[in-house]
């Protein structure tokens, strides 16, 4: 028999856009992660799950989590876009756009200021030599 033990917690990736820092913090799950951690008993031989947060907790949980692309930094993203050839002549914001779930535009505009600055952009949102290196 298995046990599975939840206690409604999980550490998540987070980015504060203002003090431009991304930070490990410690969350609870949402719904659908605590549905699958219980799914998780039993998968391959009968088992049992052990939450250690009562049914009020589970009712005020979110039903999902937030996705990545909406809560860490996009630096590294907005530079795989630009390696993307096909992309040529869309600005990142463009494509960022067109996502299902797409990240705040402030995000967006402030990790390509962020690759400016660090000249892994040029002023028309062109891969310079090193952005190309770090974006690989």
């Amino acid at each position: 028999m298995a046990w599975v033990i939840d206690s409604g917690k999980m550490k998540e990736t987070g980015f504060d856009q203002l003090k431009g820092i991304a930070s490990l913090e410690e969350t609870w799950v949402s719904k659908a992660n605590a549905r699958q951690r219980k799914g998780r008993a039993g998968r391959v031989m009968s088992g049992t799950v052990m939450a250690l947060y009562t049914s009020f907790k589970f009712n005020s949980l979110k039903e999902e989590q937030l996705p990545e692309i909406q809560r860490t930094s996009l630096d590294h993203l907005c530079l795989r876009i630009k390696l993307m050839t096909f992309l040529d002549g869309y600005s990142i914001q463009e494509v960022l756009e067109k996502v299902i779930q797409p990240p705040d535009p402030i995000a967006v505009k402030t990790a390509v200021q962020f690759l400016k600055s660090f000249e892994a952009l040029d002023d028309y949102e062109n891969l310079t030599s090193l952005g190309y290196h770090c974006g690989r």
